[in-house]
């Protein structure tokens, strides 16, 4: 609903903290809102979340109208692939060819960045692949961290593909 202020029940912040940073990698379309301004406020054990959004409700709108306008010939191609596996590699290399690497890219945490200005870093590719997999109705969750490969965080994706569970990652593969 976009709702500035929002109510929670826990007796630990840190529970609430974690939930609420939990719905936000959960959900890429939540594009507006980038946790970095959070404000809880504890009243007989009913948290009070104010979040601020980076974009008037005028400008949400705006930016899903484009999102929607860029993804659905997207999604109708997909549509029309027979197997799971194709829908996933057809995405994977949309994202691939279609976005570069750059540091930055405006709003390159978000899925904005891949889709309208089509440059971002890991967050923007694993969101966008997030956002389109679960779209096409395969299980696609962001994840982020260390690896093994570098000291720097990162975020890919983990991806259910006929009952078995993979790591992708459109960023390395680009």
């Amino acid at each position: 609903e976009r709702k500035e202020e929002f109510y929670l029940t826990s007796s630990e912040d840190e529970v609430i903290d974690r939930a609420y940073h939990a719905v936000l990698k959960d959900h890429p379309e939540l594009f507006w809102e980038d946790g970095s301004e959070v404000t809880y406020t504890e009243s007989a054990q009913t948290f009070e979340i104010y979040a601020s959004k980076t974009f008037t409700n005028e400008e949400i709108r705006a930016y899903e109208k484009q999102l929607d306008e860029i993804t659905q010939p997207i999604m109708d191609h997909v549509a029309k692939l027979s197997n799971d596996f194709e829908k996933v590699r057809y995405i994977y290399d949309y994202l691939i060819d279609e976005t570069s690497y750059n540091e930055n890219s405006v709003h390159n945490q978000t899925i904005l960045s891949v889709f309208l200005y089509r440059s971002s870093v890991c967050a923007g590719y694993a969101k966008s692949m997030q956002y389109l997999l679960n779209k096409a109705g395969i299980p696609c969750t962001y994840l982020w961290g260390k690896t093994t490969y570098a000291d720097e965080e990162h975020a890919w994706n983990m991806i259910k593909l006929n009952d078995h569970y993979y790591y992708l990652d459109a960023t390395n593969g680009d």
